[in-house]
C-alpha cells in the first residue's frame, strides 16, 4: 500500500519565509507542518509563503491549520501567502472559498511580483 511522503524545506526570500511543501499535505503530517511554522510566527512581522508546486493532495486538516496560522500571523502585523498549487488543489481551494482569506499566487515569480508591488 502506497504510504503518504512529504517533505519540507524553508528559506528566505527577502522579509519572506517560504516553507516548500512536497507531496501529501494531509492530517498525518499536520504536526510535522506545524513544527516548522511555529517558529516562523514569533519573527516581528512574521511572513510565510507557502509553495505548493510539489504538492499533491491537500486535506481539510492543512486547510484549517494555514487558516488558524493567517489568523495568528496577521494578529503580528504579518501574514500567509500560498502559490504554486495544481490545478486540482486550486479547484479545492476555490470551491471552499479559501482565496478569500489567504492570498494566493499561481506560480513563484507572480508570489514575487505581487508581494514588491505591495510594497511600493
Amino acid at each position: 500500500m502506497d504510504q503518504p511522503v512529504m517533505k519540507i524545506n524553508t528559506e528566505q526570500w527577502q522579509a519572506w519565509d517560504i516553507v516548500s511543501i512536497e507531496g501529501k499535505f494531509v492530517i498525518k503530517f499536520v504536526a510535522e507542518i506545524r513544527k516548522h511554522l511555529e517558529p516562523l510566527k514569533d519573527r516581528v512581522t512574521p511572513r510565510i509563503a507557502l509553495d505548493l508546486t510539489k504538492t499533491t493532495h491537500l486535506d481539510s486538516s492543512a486547510m484549517t491549520l494555514m487558516l488558524n496560522f493567517q489568523s495568528r500571523l496577521k494578529e503580528k502585523n504579518g501574514g500567509m501567502v500560498l502559490f504554486g498549487a495544481n490545478d486540482d488543489i486550486m479547484g479545492i481551494i476555490t470551491i471552499v472559498g479559501f482565496d478569500s482569506f489567504v492570498p494566493i499566487y499561481r506560480t513563484r515569480p507572480d508570489f514575487e511580483r505581487g508581494v514588491a508591488a505591495h510594497k511600493a
